[in-house]
């Protein structure tokens, strides 16, 4: 609908299990900005989000710990070493 990605993917009737490690690695890893409205998703941009998902999960279960963060509770990306910040998003974000 028209709510922000992060929302969605923190509505535990959506995606039951995802909390903010999955949702930030995997928004990461689909190269979807968080604070973009789900009614803008196309359908190829959603099964990458719903597969990067389950990928991070899959991995977090195989191996019973979450996997190497790309981007969560880091000062610069993984991948490109680019800046990242913490910030609050939507209403399912962190608690103030």
């Amino acid at each position: 609908g028209d709510r922000m990605v992060s929302d969605a993917l923190l509505d535990q009737s959506v995606l039951p299990g995802t909390g903010n490690i999955i949702k930030n690695e995997a928004l990461h890893q689909a190269c979807i900005d968080p604070r973009g409205q789900m009614n803008t998703l196309a359908p190829p941009q959603l099964q990458t989000l719903v597969r990067a998902v389950r990928a991070f999960s899959l991995a977090w279960c195989r191996q019973g710990r979450h996997p190497p963060c790309r981007i969560y509770n880091r000062a610069r990306c993984a991948d490109c070493g680019g800046s990242a910040a913490l910030c609050k998003l939507g209403r399912l974000g962190l608690p103030r």
